[in-house]
Protein backbone atom coordinates (compact mmCIF):
# COMPACT_ATOMS: atom_id res chain seq x y z
CA UNK A 1 0.00 0.00 0.00
CA UNK A 2 1.24 3.47 -0.89
CA UNK A 3 -0.32 6.88 -0.26
CA UNK A 4 0.64 10.54 -0.56
CA UNK A 5 1.50 12.84 2.33
CA UNK A 6 -1.78 14.70 1.76
CA UNK A 7 -3.85 11.55 2.48
CA UNK A 8 -6.16 13.45 4.85
CA UNK A 9 -7.20 15.65 1.90
CA UNK A 10 -6.77 13.21 -1.00
CA UNK A 11 -8.06 9.91 0.38
CA UNK A 12 -6.47 7.73 -2.34
CA UNK A 13 -4.13 4.80 -1.88
CA UNK A 14 -2.34 2.52 -4.33
CA UNK A 15 -2.57 -1.23 -3.71
CA UNK A 16 -0.67 -4.20 -5.08
CA UNK A 17 -1.81 -7.28 -3.15
CA UNK A 18 -4.82 -7.80 -0.94
CA UNK A 19 -6.37 -5.62 1.75
CA UNK A 20 -9.61 -5.31 3.69
CA UNK A 21 -10.92 -1.80 4.35
CA UNK A 22 -13.47 -0.38 6.77
CA UNK A 23 -14.15 3.20 5.70
CA UNK A 24 -15.97 5.66 7.95
CA UNK A 25 -18.60 7.84 6.33
CA UNK A 26 -17.17 11.06 5.02
CA UNK A 27 -15.27 12.06 1.94
CA UNK A 28 -14.64 9.73 -0.99
CA UNK A 29 -12.01 7.03 -0.47
CA UNK A 30 -10.35 5.44 -3.51
CA UNK A 31 -8.15 2.35 -3.85
CA UNK A 32 -6.13 2.53 -7.06
CA UNK A 33 -4.76 -0.73 -8.52
CA UNK A 34 -3.10 -1.52 -11.82
CA UNK A 35 -6.33 -3.31 -12.76
CA UNK A 36 -8.87 -0.61 -11.85
CA UNK A 37 -10.07 1.81 -9.18
CA UNK A 38 -12.43 1.10 -6.27
CA UNK A 39 -14.26 4.11 -4.78
CA UNK A 40 -16.41 4.09 -1.67
CA UNK A 41 -18.19 6.29 0.81
CA UNK A 42 -18.64 4.62 4.24
CA UNK A 43 -18.38 0.87 3.69
CA UNK A 44 -16.26 -2.23 4.23
CA UNK A 45 -14.84 -4.21 1.34
CA UNK A 46 -11.99 -6.46 0.21
CA UNK A 47 -9.70 -5.86 -2.78
CA UNK A 48 -7.42 -8.52 -4.27
CA UNK A 49 -5.15 -7.18 -7.02
CA UNK A 50 -2.13 -9.18 -8.12
CA UNK A 51 -0.76 -9.61 -11.61
CA UNK A 52 -3.69 -9.36 -14.02
CA UNK A 53 -6.29 -10.38 -11.41
CA UNK A 54 -8.71 -8.02 -9.67
CA UNK A 55 -11.39 -9.27 -7.28
CA UNK A 56 -13.52 -6.78 -5.34
CA UNK A 57 -16.00 -7.93 -2.69
CA UNK A 58 -18.40 -5.62 -0.84
CA UNK A 59 -19.23 -6.43 2.79
CA UNK A 60 -21.29 -3.35 3.78
CA UNK A 61 -22.43 -0.18 2.03
CA UNK A 62 -21.74 0.28 -1.68
CA UNK A 63 -18.57 0.13 -3.76
CA UNK A 64 -17.94 1.53 -7.24
CA UNK A 65 -15.44 -0.45 -9.35
CA UNK A 66 -14.03 1.31 -12.41
CA UNK A 67 -11.97 -0.73 -14.88
CA UNK A 68 -13.00 1.33 -17.88
CA UNK A 69 -16.61 0.33 -17.24
CA UNK A 70 -18.24 1.16 -13.90
CA UNK A 71 -19.98 -1.39 -11.68
CA UNK A 72 -21.73 -0.73 -8.36
CA UNK A 73 -21.50 -3.48 -5.73
CA UNK A 74 -23.88 -3.95 -2.80
CA UNK A 75 -23.27 -6.11 0.29
CA UNK A 76 -22.32 -9.67 -0.73
CA UNK A 77 -21.57 -8.74 -4.35
CA UNK A 78 -18.27 -9.79 -5.90
CA UNK A 79 -16.64 -8.96 -9.25
CA UNK A 80 -13.71 -10.86 -10.74
CA UNK A 81 -11.63 -9.37 -13.55
CA UNK A 82 -8.70 -10.94 -15.39
CA UNK A 83 -6.71 -8.75 -17.79
CA UNK A 84 -9.40 -6.06 -17.55
CA UNK A 85 -12.07 -8.51 -18.74
CA UNK A 86 -15.06 -9.12 -16.49
CA UNK A 87 -14.88 -12.83 -15.71
CA UNK A 88 -17.62 -13.25 -13.12
CA UNK A 89 -20.16 -11.49 -10.93
CA UNK A 90 -21.67 -13.35 -8.03
CA UNK A 91 -23.16 -13.10 -4.58
CA UNK A 92 -21.21 -14.58 -1.71
CA UNK A 93 -21.63 -15.12 2.02
CA UNK A 94 -20.42 -11.90 3.66
CA UNK A 95 -19.10 -13.89 6.64
CA UNK A 96 -16.29 -15.22 4.43
CA UNK A 97 -15.11 -11.82 3.18
CA UNK A 98 -11.53 -11.23 4.35
CA UNK A 99 -11.27 -14.68 5.96
CA UNK A 100 -7.56 -14.45 5.08
CA UNK A 101 -7.20 -12.14 8.10
CA UNK A 102 -8.08 -15.11 10.37
CA UNK A 103 -5.65 -17.56 8.75
CA UNK A 104 -7.74 -19.12 5.98
CA UNK A 105 -8.29 -18.04 2.38
CA UNK A 106 -11.72 -19.00 1.04
CA UNK A 107 -12.61 -18.97 -2.66
CA UNK A 108 -15.87 -19.38 -4.57
CA UNK A 109 -15.51 -20.18 -8.26
CA UNK A 110 -12.25 -18.22 -8.39
CA UNK A 111 -9.75 -18.55 -11.22
CA UNK A 112 -6.88 -20.88 -10.34
CA UNK A 113 -4.47 -18.02 -11.15
CA UNK A 114 -5.92 -15.99 -8.24
CA UNK A 115 -5.69 -18.94 -5.84
CA UNK A 116 -2.07 -19.64 -6.82
CA UNK A 117 -1.17 -15.97 -6.40
CA UNK A 118 -2.69 -16.02 -2.92
CA UNK A 119 -0.70 -19.15 -1.98
CA UNK A 120 2.60 -17.86 -3.34
CA UNK A 121 2.13 -14.50 -1.61
CA UNK A 122 1.10 -16.10 1.70
CA UNK A 123 4.04 -18.51 1.83
CA UNK A 124 6.56 -16.47 -0.22
CA UNK A 125 7.16 -19.27 -2.71
CA UNK A 126 7.57 -19.20 -6.50
CA UNK A 127 5.55 -21.46 -8.77
CA UNK A 128 7.08 -23.30 -11.72
CA UNK A 129 4.40 -24.77 -13.94
CA UNK A 130 4.00 -26.19 -17.39
CA UNK A 131 0.71 -26.38 -19.27
CA UNK A 132 -1.49 -25.54 -16.29
CA UNK A 133 -4.89 -24.07 -17.19
CA UNK A 134 -4.99 -21.03 -14.92
CA UNK A 135 -8.59 -20.24 -15.91
CA UNK A 136 -9.90 -23.36 -14.12
CA UNK A 137 -12.28 -22.41 -11.30
CA UNK A 138 -11.65 -23.33 -7.67
CA UNK A 139 -14.16 -23.40 -4.84
CA UNK A 140 -12.71 -24.21 -1.44
CA UNK A 141 -10.08 -22.91 0.94
CA UNK A 142 -6.55 -23.25 2.19
CA UNK A 143 -5.01 -22.61 5.60
CA UNK A 144 -2.09 -20.31 6.30
CA UNK A 145 0.03 -22.35 8.72
CA UNK A 146 1.17 -25.31 6.58
CA UNK A 147 2.10 -24.92 2.91
CA UNK A 148 2.00 -28.62 2.10
CA UNK A 149 -1.48 -28.94 3.59
CA UNK A 150 -2.58 -25.78 1.74
CA UNK A 151 -1.33 -27.18 -1.58
CA UNK A 152 -3.08 -30.50 -0.96
CA UNK A 153 -6.33 -28.64 -0.21
CA UNK A 154 -6.17 -26.82 -3.55
CA UNK A 155 -4.33 -29.08 -5.99
CA UNK A 156 -5.46 -32.61 -5.08
CA UNK A 157 -9.21 -32.02 -5.72
CA UNK A 158 -8.25 -30.51 -9.09
CA UNK A 159 -6.05 -33.48 -10.04
CA UNK A 160 -2.88 -31.35 -10.13
CA UNK A 161 0.39 -33.04 -9.12
CA UNK A 162 3.08 -30.94 -7.48
CA UNK A 163 6.40 -31.18 -5.71
CA UNK A 164 7.45 -28.81 -2.95
CA UNK A 165 11.09 -27.65 -2.92
CA UNK A 166 11.35 -26.11 0.56
CA UNK A 167 15.06 -25.35 0.25
CA UNK A 168 14.59 -23.09 -2.79
CA UNK A 169 11.00 -22.10 -1.88
CA UNK A 170 9.57 -23.35 -5.18
CA UNK A 171 6.35 -25.19 -6.00
CA UNK A 172 6.89 -27.44 -9.05
CA UNK A 173 3.79 -28.47 -10.99
CA UNK A 174 4.31 -31.91 -12.58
Amino acid sequence: IEYDKDFAVNRTISLDGEAFFEVQKGETFTVHTDNGDVTVLGTSFNVFSRGYNLTVTCKTGKVKVDTGAENILSPGDQLIYIKNQLLDTSSIDTRNIASWREGESIFKSSPLSEVIQAITAQYEYDLKEANLDLTQRFTGSFIHDDIDKALRMVFLPMGISYKLDTQNKIILIQ
